[in-house]
This record gives C-alpha cells, sequence and structure tokens, in this order.
C-alpha cells in the first residue's frame, strides 16, 4: 500500500522531483519545511486521494 501523500521539490526546468511519501498531511507539511531549511526551494505535496496540491517553501502559495 502507497502513503497518501508524496512530496516534490520544484526543480529550475519545472519538473518535480520525488523526494518521500509521508502517511498525514501535517507529517509531510512539517518534513517539507526541514527539507526546505536545509534544501532551499519550491516543495509540493500531493495528497494522492484527492489530488489537492500544498506548497511549501520559497514563495508558499495556497492549495489547489
Amino acid at each position: 500500500m502507497s502513503a497518501p501523500f508524496d512530496i516534490f521539490k520544484q526543480q529550475p526546468d519545472g519538473n518535480d522531483y520525488w523526494v518521500e511519501a509521508a502517511q498525514d498531511l501535517e507529517t509531510a507539511k512539517a518534513r517539507a519545511q526541514v527539507l526546505a531549511e536545509h534544501f532551499p526551494g519550491q516543495y509540493v505535496i500531493i495528497d494522492n486521494a484527492t489530488g489537492e496540491k500544498f506548497f511549501i517553501g520559497s514563495g508558499d502559495r495556497k492549495p489547489t
């Protein structure tokens, strides 16, 4: 069974690089915050059940 949330780092060329998975949204957000502190950039959390996206990092955006 796959995890319900995936974390991606957005690359300069516009592609997303998969980083890791998480079991819940709060864990995914916390992990993306830590990643952004150590490896600056924009991170995207995708809810695999709904397709909803959450953006963490520089230039935070609202969920889509």
